[in-house]
């Protein structure tokens, strides 16, 4: 496979290896096993509102998430009193998300850095 270049190794050829595989080779693609509603976890429109409400008349960040979808990954991926960490800090949802989550007694805490 690696005399086919099948196998690469990264940009600089340092990367741990992978297999390339081709799209004529795997099947269609994945069904997905949920499927969460705006309706349920907000849209990008929604998500714009809350960023403005907390800078108005800027636009800090062009595409935030919604402080519902970023509860509802929270509420699947931490239990009460975890530690949430979120090392881009593009928009601050995740911070902002913990907060009101907090307030209805997830007792979870959080770190934000840049």
């Amino acid at each position: 496979m690696v005399a086919d270049k099948r196998i690469w190794f990264g940009v600089d050829g340092g990367n741990a290896p992978r297999v390339k595989k081709f799209l004529s080779e795997v099947q269609s693609g994945l069904v997905p096993s949920t499927l969460w509603m705006h309706e349920e976890v907000g849209t990008t429109g929604e998500a714009k509102g809350e960023i403005t409400t907390l800078f108005p008349g800027e636009t800090p960040f062009s595409t935030p998430k919604p402080e519902r979808i970023i509860q509802r990954i929270l509420t699947i991926a931490t239990n009460p009193g975890d530690i949430v960490c979120d090392p881009f800090l593009g928009s601050g949802t995740t911070g902002a998300s913990p907060t009101r989550w907090a307030g209805a007694g997830s007792g979870s805490r959080w770190v934000n850095t840049r």
